[in-house]
């Protein structure tokens, strides 16, 4: 299964057009969009940019390997994305007054630590992108 962000388009046409590299005209922009429609729900052209979409597979055409993404990789990033966002949220609690708990280390400390997360995560994602963008 492939997936797929949602960029900037305004129609279905342009979805197909930038997922498969279909210019204006082609005869298999058609079959294209009824299969994209087919697996997502909903007129996929209405939703907002970065949701994900399904990219079907469509006979005699391939999507573009930079428009497509792998749902292991997408999962693995959102969850590093999500664990650095709460580590910044407790730490400004902390910071703020606002945590309900005494901190258990100084701002330098936090901060060293925040930033130590940060160059980890850079770390993974260099590593495993670089990993999953080879064919």
């Amino acid at each position: 299964m492939q997936i797929a962000r949602l960029q900037n388009e305004k129609s279905v046409d342009e979805i197909v057009a930038r997922l498969y590299d279909l210019k204006p005209g082609d005869s298999r922009a058609g079959a294209a969009a009824k299969a994209l429609l087919a697996v997502n729900p909903g007129n996929v052209a209405t939703l907002p940019t970065g949701t994900p979409v399904v990219v079907p597979g469509v006979p005699g055409l391939n999507a573009l390997s930079s428009a497509v993404a792998d749902p292991k990789r997408a999962a693995w990033m959102s969850l590093l994305d999500r664990v650095l966002d709460t580590a910044h949220q407790a730490s400004n609690a902390q910071a703020t007054g606002l945590a309900t708990t005494p901190p258990k280390t100084s701002d330098k400390q936090r901060n060293d630590a925040l930033t130590l997360l940060r160059q980890d995560i850079a770390q993974f994602e260099k590593r495993h992108t670089s990993r999953f963008d080879d064919p």
